[in-house]
């Protein structure tokens, strides 16, 4: 069996999407620290072929708040905000019907914590995409220990002998050595950037939010790109 750990990420890209698509078990790390921007709460499309952001306001008491404790700022109108860009953003592209009715059912519920709209939002594209991890809530488990112990703790827990991490974490996990004597194995995501039809762009702009792949290639197109099919 094998496990992701990942924070839960603001519409992340679709390299997000193929972890998950690669484990049994995926693990939203809601419990360590809020970094203000940061992928948590903002991520890219595009408007008029140039990158536009997305971004939640959000409150918190201290730059120590733990993610799943960080509310949604709803003084501001953010959500209406949002959805026009989206609206304006892809309406010419061949699957606006798709993004749209996923962004509205989303934005239009008021989430009260940062954490859940996203774990809401991630919940829902993988569904559409067909995957089948089931997905924990750190916060939730039985497991404490620094940094990359406690990812070996989470896969026992979990009961998974392999555990798959992006290669952006391969650094801190050699320095912390934790895998090196546990009985959990190893790995590291391999999934290449590749371009695909992007509409409105004269050259292709990669790592945007999962919303533009679904633009261009529909919910099908998606599930085959992020599988690398």
């Amino acid at each position: 069996m094998k496990c992701a750990i990942m924070q839960p990420t603001y519409m992340p890209w679709a390299g997000y999407f193929n972890l998950i698509a690669e484990v049994d078990h995926f693990v939203f790390l809601d419990d360590v620290q809020f970094e203000k921007q940061s992928w948590q709460s903002r991520n890219r499309v595009l408007l008029g072929g140039r990158v536009q952001w997305l971004i939640v306001p959000v409150r918190h008491g201290s730059l120590a708040d733990p993610i799943h404790s960080i509310s949604v700022d709803d003084t501001q109108p953010w959500r209406r905000k949002q959805l026009t860009l989206l609206e304006n953003a892809y309406a010419r592209h061949p699957f606006r019907d798709d993004i749209l009715r996923l962004a509205r059912d989303i934005l239009q519920t008021p989430w009260a914590r940062l954490a859940d709209l996203n774990m809401s939002l991630i919940r829902r594209v993988a569904s559409q995409l067909g995957l089948s991890a089931q997905f924990h809530r750190a916060s939730e488990l039985p497991v404490a220990g620094p940094r990359s112990q406690r990812l070996v703790g989470l896969c026992r827990h979990l009961d998974c002998d392999r555990y798959l991490s992006p290669v952006g974490s391969a650094e801190y996990l050699a320095e912390d050595g934790a895998f090196e004597s546990a009985d959990v194995a190893l790995s590291f995501q391999d999934y290449p950037v590749r371009a695909y039809p992007q509409k409105g762009v004269a050259e292709f702009i990669s790592h945007l939010s999962v919303l533009d792949v679904v633009a261009n290639l529909g919910w099908s197109g998606t599930a085959d790109y992020i599988r690398c099919a």
